[in-house]
């Protein structure tokens, strides 16, 4: 599970900022980063993670994401 406090030390100001660093990890070709980023999240994290890449992100990558997110539940 993420906390206020993880999220901080990502210098991220909301949860959904680490929802897109994930998507990004992707963009940038660290897959073992986006595993490791997606391992963090507890299972309702992970369900927020895939309802915020439904609505916010779109292209190749968001699904890849998407996909790894739905094997990890």
């Amino acid at each position: 599970m993420i906390s206020k406090t993880d999220i901080k030390d990502h210098d991220f100001k909301t949860i959904e900022e680490y929802f897109n660093y994930i998507v990004l990890s992707e963009t940038n070709g660290n897959r073992s980063q986006v595993y490791d980023l997606i391992n963090n999240l507890s299972k309702q994290q992970k369900k927020d993670c895939l309802e915020y890449i439904n609505e916010n992100e779109s292209g190749s990558d968001a699904e890849i994401v998407k996909n790894i997110l739905i094997q990890s539940l």
